[in-house]
């Protein structure tokens, strides 16, 4: 029995479509960005003593930005807003964070590795590493920045 012309055909047009597909996936489409964790550039706040990679956009202008925030071990970050929404995923380390006016250590939550929280826009919080080093990824829609409810308490002040 003779394979019918649609088999030979299918047969003949899967290299060039593994082909096609091989060579689409060497040519990223515009706009495209990968950046590896070496290729991360971190940039630090000597004012605050964190470290951050911008990955797209910035908090600082308009449109939606990603970034990362490395924070020393044993840090406390004062009570503070943001005027966006934010959505962040602790890469490592284990964050404590909580919600309100007043830092209360008995309030932190720990959240460990791929641990997701969101801040709501102008909501008071605060946080807080303990031994270790831990790395951030927030993301929002900016232009954001960051208000300490106790202005004498604002790191970059000092």
């Amino acid at each position: 029995m003779r394979p019918s012309r649609g088999v030979g055909f299918m047969a003949g047009a899967l290299p060039a479509l593994i082909f096609s597909v091989a060579v689409a996936a060497d040519d990223p489409p515009k706009g495209a960005i990968r950046v590896s964790s070496a290729e991360m550039v971190w940039i630090r706040n000597p004012a605050t003593g964190l470290e951050a990679a911008y990955l797209t956009g910035h908090p600082s202008k308009a449109g939606p930005y990603v970034y990362r925030v490395r924070w020393p071990s044993n840090y406390t970050l004062p009570v503070h807003t943001h005027p966006d929404d934010r959505n962040l995923v602790v890469i490592s380390g284990t964050h404590y964070h909580a919600f309100g006016d007043k830092f209360d250590a008995q309030k932190l939550e720990a959240g460990p590795p791929g641990t997701f929280f969101t801040e709501p826009a102008n909501a008071p919080h605060y946080g807080a590493t303990k031994g270790e080093i831990v790395i951030l990824q927030i993301s929002g829609t900016g232009p954001s920045g960051q208000i300490f409810l106790d202005p004498s308490q604002d790191p970059r002040k000092k």
